[in-house]
């Protein structure tokens, strides 16, 4: 597993709107390379905000609808005509922790394919997968949860300015915070 790796057959020419040139560079956050019987493998995550309003309107009305569009718009891209070897799969992941479908099959069958080539995860037969897959999906969501707790925080700026006795908006935001780091201390434990 090589992490952050820039693939430059994704490279694309681009044109700003002053009609200045420049390449964007293709920098995929994990590239696997697996045994010969798996294809070259580039995971790219993305964190799509649902209430965004690229997503709002879409997300009011179907679930995971920010994930499945974040998803699609690393394929276009990304995409697999490019001369590319190997597959691209989108992690999406919605800020509140609803997980694209594609980028969650690719760690169910990631889970089922670590059971079978480690004997102690093995050992827990059909329960195997779920637990580990359970782990990972934990891990990754106190991760999210961090980001968006530091995320919050870093907006929030001064919250002695945020004094609203009418709302009381200041004592909210400070209860998510300091819950949000506690969970996130009693998870890293």
């Amino acid at each position: 597993m090589l992490t952050e790796r820039r693939e430059p057959r994704w490279d694309r020419v681009r044109r700003d709107r002053h009609g200045r040139v420049w390449v964007e560079r293709a920098k995929l956050d994990i590239r696997l390379e697996a045994p010969p019987e798996e294809p070259l493998t580039y995971l790219d995550v993305v964190v799509p905000t649902p209430t965004a309003e690229t997503y709002r309107a879409g997300a009011a009305r179907e679930d995971g609808f920010a994930a499945r569009r974040a998803a699609q718009a690393k394929h276009t891209r990304y995409p697999d005509a490019a001369g590319v070897p190997g597959r691209l799969v989108p992690l999406a992941v919605e800020a509140y922790g609803r997980w694209g479908e594609e980028g969650l099959a690719f760690l169910r069958a990631a889970a089922g394919r670590a059971c079978l080539r480690c004997s102690a995860l093995g050992a827990l037969a059909e329960q195997g997968p779920p637990a580990l897959l359970g782990a990972w999906l934990q891990k990754a969501s106190v991760g999210l949860q961090k980001a968006n707790a530091a995320l919050l925080r870093s907006a929030a700026g001064s919250a002695a300015s945020w004094v609203d006795p009418q709302t009381g908006l200041d004592t909210c935001a400070l209860d998510i915070l300091a819950m949000a780091e506690h969970l996130a201390a009693a998870a890293a434990e």
